[in-house]
């Protein structure tokens, strides 16, 4: 067992980096909504570039792309969030692993000037 401030610092400083992507990702779905409404009020005002049966396929194509993007969104969030969680438990055992490397330095040292 060894100082493990270094690790510390990359744990904490990864823990950081995925919390900024989680921010992203929770962005992208106000982004995904938005595309989606306003697909629907472009179809819906009905403009003259849209013939009936272009809105249908585009309504159609824009609800399988929104589930697939839907989908695929929720599952990069989950993978984050799960590895944010595993390591902060890393981070957590690092830290005491750490206490008790120096606590125990500490003391060695301490000892050695009693002697």
């Amino acid at each position: 067992m060894g100082c493990r401030c270094s690790d510390i610092r990359k744990c904490s400083h990864d823990i950081s980096q995925i919390e900024k992507i989680e921010c992203i990702l929770k962005f992208t779905d106000n982004i995904n909504e938005r595309v989606s409404s306003e697909l629907v009020n472009l179809a819906s005002n009905g403009l003259s570039t849209f013939y009936c049966a272009n809105e249908d396929e585009l309504m159609t194509k824009e609800k399988k792309l929104n589930i697939t993007v839907t989908d695929e969104l929720d599952e990069l969030k989950v993978k984050c969030s799960n590895k944010i969680t595993e390591l902060q438990e890393e981070l957590s055992s690092m830290r005491r692993e750490d206490i008790r490397y120096h606590l125990e330095e500490r003391e060695k040292h301490h000892h050695h000037h009693d002697d």
